[in-house]
């Protein structure tokens, strides 16, 4: 009821042209941080993969009302996250624009994710007040039908527009534009109202594109982590189970693989042990990190038993894969440059 209520003041604040905006600078990643943060216990309890991505053409000091943008960002982040079961939900930051005469910028927002979808004749309504493109989803999703009315209030109040792609079934993609000034390089930095940050990811430059097996049986799984591998460019080969992953993995060169333990024919373990095996006689090695949905006391032992180098909890958080797989593949291939060399001197 609390929440209901706020959401009506600040819609009729907003009707009333009675909601000033705040100019204080602020870090924009910091907001974006606190944004998914919020979101993140949700996500991590239906499985979902939750990143986001500032591009690094993006100038982190600006000088606005980081509150309300990030009151836009928790609302479009928590939509995503309550109307997706599987897949991904994601968050990316790009400039549209240069700086102009009067020392503001344009920004694009994106929220995507792999949701039920909004039918084409409904995508129209859900920015109206107290309306949602089903009735149906009130009485499964919940929600007033408020907060995209004042996602979009917002957002003209900043000099910017919304709008949506959607397909029934296949996910969504919010968009929304807003006119930034940039903060003076002097002065502290104002922190939006959030909770604890959670990893999060700037995109950078790929530094080495890496060659990945991905064993993964879920094909909405397998959509993800593709789309994020290969955004950061690195070449991604699928495996739909344990078996292929071993075939896979012993018949062609891969900088690193991520194994899922859960799959049919055989698990992840198995695989693992299998590929030890080949490589022995080979002599070679290539870095195995675990996926999986159930990191308990005692899994990261059991990866090490098998022959897995590490092991990544599901949902994925983007910041920690992109760590250890840099970290667990350059390693790989200074060992292999290493034993060329050994070899060249013999």
């Amino acid at each position: 009821m609390l929440h209901l209520l706020s959401d009506i003041l600040d819609l009729s604040r907003i009707e009333a042209d009675r909601m000033p905006l705040e100019r204080n600078p602020f870090s924009l990643r910091r907001c974006v941080e606190s944004a998914t943060a919020t979101v993140s216990p949700a996500a991590r309890q239906k499985s979902l993969s939750l990143g986001c991505e500032v591009a690094p053409s993006v100038p982190d000091r600006l000088c606005g009302d980081a509150n309300r943008l990030r009151q836009v960002l928790v609302n479009l982040l928590g939509n995503a996250v309550k109307f997706t079961s599987v897949g991904f939900v994601r968050l990316a930051v790009e400039t549209t624009a240069g700086k102009d005469s009067g020392g503001g910028i344009e920004l694009h927002f994106l929220v995507e994710d792999t949701g039920i979808g909004i039918a084409p004749e409904k995508q129209a309504l859900i920015f109206e007040p107290f309306r949602q493109a089903d009735n149906s989803t009130t009485r499964r999703y919940g929600g007033s039908g408020l907060g995209l009315a004042i996602c979009k209030r917002l957002i003209g109040l900043m000099g910017g527009r919304t709008w949506v792609e959607s397909e029934v079934g296949r996910g969504t993609r919010f968009h929304f534009t807003c006119w930034i000034e940039l903060a003076p390089e002097a002065g502290g930095i104002v922190q939006p109202d959030a909770a604890p940050a959670l990893a999060f990811v700037s995109a950078q430059p790929v530094q080495r594109s890496w060659s990945v097996l991905l064993a993964e049986d879920n094909a909405v799984n397998q959509r993800v982590m593709v789309q994020l591998l290969k955004k950061r460019g690195h070449a991604v080969t699928i495996a739909v189970d344990g078996r292929q992953a071993v075939e896979l993995a012993l018949r062609e060169r891969f900088d690193l693989i991520l194994m899922d333990v859960h799959m049919p024919e055989m698990d992840g373990f198995e695989a693992a042990r299998a590929i030890r095996h080949g490589e022995n006689s080979a002599g070679t090695r290539v870095p195995i990190l675990a996926m999986t949905a159930c990191a308990m006391k005692g899994d990261r032992e059991r990866c090490l038993e098998s022959g897995m180098d590490d092991y990544i909890s599901k949902p994925v958080v983007v910041a920690e894969l992109f760590e250890k797989l840099d970290r667990y593949a350059a390693s790989a291939s200074l060992q292999a440059k290493l034993k060329q060399h050994a070899a060249g001197l013999a």
